[in-house]
Order: structure tokens, then sequence, then C-alpha cells
């Protein structure tokens, strides 16, 4: 039996959904799911526009709510995804250490200030970007006040609109990523939105859990990226099956920013 879990929950919480983090969790139990961990969006850059949207006490009240009032049918966990560019990389550590989370995201959705849509002026040179991005996140995996890299690919999600995104054309820099997170005892999440992007694949791509594996990874959470209760299971069973087959045998749960290692197959 799989178990069945999301380590990447989105609600109203969060600027960019309008599902109440209620609707989430009866959803998540509708759905079979045992255990869920929202990670509302903190963005730092002061130049976006949802900069200050967060509100951590609006949202510890919510979230101890719902953990009294399901506590006999689904796990809850708080958690958070904080928005990394190396020019507020101060503001990004000062913001994890002086909140509570069970769980911590840690990732990378612009540059130079922008959301790196489809729109995104980079896209012109979309090589250039992809190298650019994970220049980011190389950055962002030096640091410690965190406990996974959120969606390691990302750029893919539009990027792959210009360019495919081939791992294997950057693995300098992924090793060197996936090597920081590992001497610091940090993880990577698979994130299942990839599947309904159009790069068609999770986040990161099959060719970076292998060398994630390879380099001697091990703590993998499995999330939806979910803003709306469609997503909450959407190919969770499928992000374990990859797991199983590149060779991991656990996923991992967050409390208190403690990881623990849940059997795939219990």
């Amino acid at each position: 039996m799989q178990y069945p879990l999301n380590y990447h929950v989105h609600s109203s919480i969060s600027f960019d959904s309008s599902t109440s983090a209620e609707e989430m969790v009866i959803s998540a139990i509708d759905k079979g799911l045992k255990e869920i961990c929202f990670t509302e969006h903190k963005d730092l850059d002061p130049f976006y526009p949802y900069t200050d949207f967060y509100d951590d006490n609006a949202y510890n009240e919510i979230i101890i709510g719902l953990i009294q009032k399901y506590k006999n049918r689904i796990i809850i966990k708080k958690g958070v995804e904080a928005d990394y560019a190396t020019s507020y990389g101060e503001d990004f550590q000062k913001f994890t250490q002086n909140h509570y989370f069970d769980f911590i995201l840690g990732g990378v959705h612009a540059l130079d200030h922008y959301f790196i849509d489809d729109g995104f002026p980079g896209w012109k040179d979309p090589d250039a970007t992809y190298r650019r991005y994970l220049e980011e996140v190389r950055e962002l995996s030096t640091l410690s006040h965190f406990d996974v890299l959120a969606h390691l690919d990302y750029a893919k999600r539009y990027g792959s609109l210009f360019l495919d995104f081939q791992p294997e054309k950057y693995e300098d820099i992924l090793r060197e990523i996936l090597d920081n997170l590992i001497r610091k005892g940090q993880g990577i999440e698979i994130n299942t939105a990839g599947w309904r992007h159009h790069c068609k694949e999770p986040y990161p791509s099959p060719y970076i859990l292998r060398l994630y594996k390879k380099l001697g990874g091990e703590i993998i959470t499995v999330g939806g990226d979910s803003h709306e209760t469609t997503h909450l299971d959407y190919r969770i069973k499928d992000a374990l099956s990859l797991l199983k087959e590149v060779g991991f045998e656990s996923v991992w749960t967050y409390c208190s920013r403690q990881g623990t290692p849940a059997l795939i197959d219990p």
C-alpha cells in the first residue's frame, strides 16, 4: 500500500489560490490522503506585487484550528514555500529563522525581479536562461535555512515553450546543487505539477532524480504544488512509483523541522 501524502499544498493563504485551507483538508480526506503539509507562499522581493500578502498570525490561527478539528482524520503540517533570490538572501534567512514551521521549501521563481513566465525577456536565449536559473538555485543550495529545495528545474515550465530542457547539458551545476544539499542534510522534492504543464514531466526530471540518487541523496518529499482541490492527489501515485523505480524506498515527512523517512510501501 503506497503512502499517500502531499507536501506542497497552497490555499487562499497564498496569493495565487482561491481555495480555503479547510476546503483543501476536506478534499484531501475524501481523496484518501493521510498527510498534507501546507506550503504557503512567502515572497520577499520588494519589487513583487504580493510581497506583503502573507500573514503569519492568520496562518497560525487557521492551521491550529484545522489540526484540532481534523486530528482524527488526517495529519496536517504547517509549512512555507519561501522565495529566494541572491539580492535578498539575508531577508530569506531572517524570515525562515524567525517563524515557526514544520517544514520549509526553498524555491526560485524569478530572475532580475521578473517572474520567469513565458513573457520573461530572458527567453530570447533559453539556454542562457536555464543556466542563470540554475546558478540562482545553486546560491540557494548553499544556505541552511530550509529543509527541501522546491521544483529544482522549475524554469522548464515556461522555458520548454522555447527550448526543451536537457538536464545533461547542465550536469556540472546540477551536481554542485545536489552535492551542497546532500552535504548539509537537506533534500529535494518530486513535484507532480510538471506533468500538467507544457514540459509534461515532474520537477525535477527523472534524469536529475537518478543523479541525486547516484550522488547519495536520500531525502525527498512528494508534492502536487496544489492550488486547488483537483490537484491534491494529482499523479501522486505516479511520483511514488517513479521514486521506487529510481531506487528510493522512502519519502520524508517533517515535524518542527525534523525529517523522518516513511516507507513508500509500508
